[in-house]
């Protein structure tokens, strides 16, 4: 197992512009990494923001990820669907766009004195999830304006462009892809896990009760159960034409994740069972036209 700090973060290189930070950029970087190591190819662990690293390293170097665990990070296409379906979204998600200002943002993190750290770990302090020693190497790590640089670039990489009528969707990704998604947010909620199945071939989505983003930490043991399970399964097979379509893909993943009665509690807390068939028949209409109608 490789853990590794890509630039900007850790005591990895903290590089000073923007351009430095590109998704392209980052996935080269992965791919240098797995180079360096000596392997043909690995499985990619992404949590979060690194999503859509993971997601376009897949899409670039299909032969080099051999499977996918994505923490609370769907498909970029369907969040930046998300996004800018709503006025509601804009508010809620904010802070998205107020790091995409120069300096504003990094002097305002800098300056708090380790009040944004407690504020972002909230959710795993009332689950002592965290411990006071690992709050405080967390804000050890972030006390500069450059420290806060590195991982509010990462931010400002995540791509919010509004998706035109024009605009072809993504090509269906056949890596075996694992979806872990924590109690949803302002930008991810759980229906979006269901929207990405329509763009990867083999899909497992699993829901699991926890704060977003961060449910491998609040949830370590259910987390690692889950991860170690789907990748000792066996390789799937391709899928043919005619198994390979939208509902499949939507009803295999969903099965999945409810056909074990320890699940089904957990699912229905985090969106309830109208909301999942929801989620399902808006998928279905769309693809079907029928939302035109």
């Amino acid at each position: 197992v490789v853990a590794v700090d890509l630039r900007g973060c850790g005591d990895s290189d903290k590089l000073a512009f923007r351009y430095q930070y590109t998704t392209d950029i980052l996935v080269e970087d992965v791919a240098s990494l797995i180079r360096a190591l000596e392997r043909e190819s690995a499985y990619v662990a992404c949590c979060g923001l690194s999503g859509q690293v993971g997601w376009s390293l897949a899409y670039k170097y299909p032969d080099m990820v051999k499977k996918l665990v994505l923490f609370h990070a769907p498909h970029p296409y369907v969040i930046r669907q998300h996004f800018h379906s709503s006025l509601m979204h804009y508010i809620k998600g904010w802070y998205y766009l107020f790091v995409r200002l120069p300096f504003l943002p990094e002097l305002a993190a800098s300056l708090n004195d380790g009040a944004l750290i407690d504020s972002l770990l909230k959710p795993l302090i009332r689950e002592k999830a965290v411990t006071k020693d690992e709050i405080e190497a967390y804000k050890f790590n972030f006390t500069t304006y450059s420290e806060w640089s590195g991982a509010l670039q990462h931010m400002r990489q995540i791509s919010l462009a509004p998706v035109w009528e024009d605009e072809a969707p993504p090509r269906v990704l056949s890596t075996p892809t694992l979806l872990i998604m924590g109690d949803p947010d302002a930008l991810t909620p759980i229906d979006l896990a269901y929207r990405s199945a329509e763009y990867v071939e083999r899909i497992t989505i699993k829901p699991l009760s926890g704060p977003p983003r961060l449910v491998h930490q609040s949830k370590p043991t259910q987390v690692n159960r889950v991860v170690l399970e789907f990748l000792r399964e066996m390789p799937w097979k391709p899928l043919t034409p005619a198994t390979s379509s939208l509902m499949g893909r939507v009803m295999g993943a969903g099965m999945f994740a409810v056909n074990k009665t320890t699940d089904v509690w957990q699912m229905s807390q985090n969106v309830g069972i109208l909301g999942m068939a929801k989620a399902s028949l808006d998928i279905a209409e769309a693809k079907l036209g029928f939302d035109q109608l």
